[in-house]
């Protein structure tokens, strides 16, 4: 069993979990080893080519930690959080296999840790990685930070991957920050990396869109023969996308430090609209129409940030997509109950005698 790792899990999986499985678990073929019942679901293993059990491979990589049953799975997480600080890294890794070195080994993918989270748990960012006298060793990681949480702020929608439900912004107050580092990465001093790179290194990497360089994060390692090629997230803008190794490199710490500039966000109320058919195309489109947005940030949902959206009439894309929605359902409710204007023709044959 493997239960969920990470700030305010319980038992939610962390985006990057749900990033790793996406890219090395859906769409591709694993052997099933069933487990039992677990209410109305089929509890199964799930074994790689390899053999290699993939609960072991996310705690390999930090992104879960071991348990025995289902419900211990459940509740582990709230068992970590009442842990000690400097026990929280390593817990329960090396029950998997016996190997009592893999959890003075096990390093948590380096993705961005949010600063707001970084203020209230400093001890986060102590990692698993201790050295042979077992003195912890700091993450190089991104740094991420808030929109805040007063006015409206102009803003540029730079991707959206789920439409309302997830897209990025960048504050158009910070551009000159964003143009200072796009100096920087110009004239960096690229240097590769060589051999397998770890999933969640932080790196610079050619974007395949406009050919420069962007502060990234490896998010998936495919291995081909003597070939590698790596999935990139770009942490500033918000795209991910498939980079040959040979156009990924070292990270230099002066480009580490200054704070990501690509904010994840959602639209607020977006549960109103969900049942709108091509919603997320008229979402995109909404937002390619409109010549400058803001957005209001309405609340934040485990580190996750609901903002109200509006275009330069100063109104709401949220409340737009809900009128829209309100007209296709009156639409199809006038179309439903309208009755024909004239009675049908009715077939019947006249019989003229003299």
């Amino acid at each position: 069993m493997v239960a969920p790792r990470g700030p305010g899990s319980r038992s939610q999986w962390s985006e990057p979990a749900m990033m790793f499985l996406k890219i090395h678990v859906e769409n591709r073929t694993w052997k099933a080893a069933p487990m039992g019942m677990y209410g109305e679901h089929q509890g199964v293993r799930l074994f790689d080519s390899n053999n290699q059990l993939l609960a072991t491979l996310m705690i390999q990589q930090g992104l879960g930690v071991a348990a025995q049953t289902y419900h211990e799975a459940l509740n582990m997480c709230d068992v970590l959080e009442r842990q000690p600080a400097y026990m929280k890294a390593a817990a329960n890794i090396g029950q998997i296999g016996g190997n009592s070195s893999v959890a003075n080994n096990t390093l948590p993918p380096a993705f961005a840790i949010p600063s707001t989270y970084r203020d209230k748990h400093p001890a986060f960012t102590v990692t698993a990685s201790y050295s042979s006298i077992h003195s912890p060793i700091p993450p190089r990681a991104f740094v991420t930070n808030d929109i805040p949480h007063t006015g409206r702020h102009d803003v540029i929608v730079t991707h959206i991957p789920d439409g309302p439900l997830k897209f990025y912004v960048q504050l158009k107050s910070e551009i000159k920050h964003l143009m200072s580092l796009r100096i920087k990465l110009d004239t960096v001093v690229p240097r590769p990396i060589h051999g397998k790179p770890k999933l969640g290194t932080p790196c610079i990497a050619v974007s395949p869109t406009d050919k420069l360089f962007h502060r990234g994060l490896i998010t998936g390692v495919i291995e081909s023969g003597n070939q590698c090629s790596c999935t990139v997230y770009f942490a500033d803008i918000g795209t991910q996308e498939p980079v040959s190794l040979s156009l990924i490199c070292h990270i230099p710490d002066e480009l580490l430090m200054p704070r990501l500039f690509a904010y994840r966000v959602s639209l607020f109320g977006v549960e109103e609209v969900l049942k709108l058919t091509g919603l997320k195309e008229i979402f995109t489109a909404l937002v390619s129409s409109a010549a400058y947005l803001q957005v209001e940030v309405v609340e934040d949902d485990d580190g996750k940030q609901k903002v109200n959206l509006y275009d330069p009439n100063g109104h709401s894309l949220r409340e737009v997509l809900v009128s829209i929605h309100s007209n296709l359902l009156s639409t199809k409710s006038q179309t439903v109950t309208s009755s024909p204007s004239t009675p049908p023709k009715s077939n019947v044959a006249t019989c003229i005698t003299d």
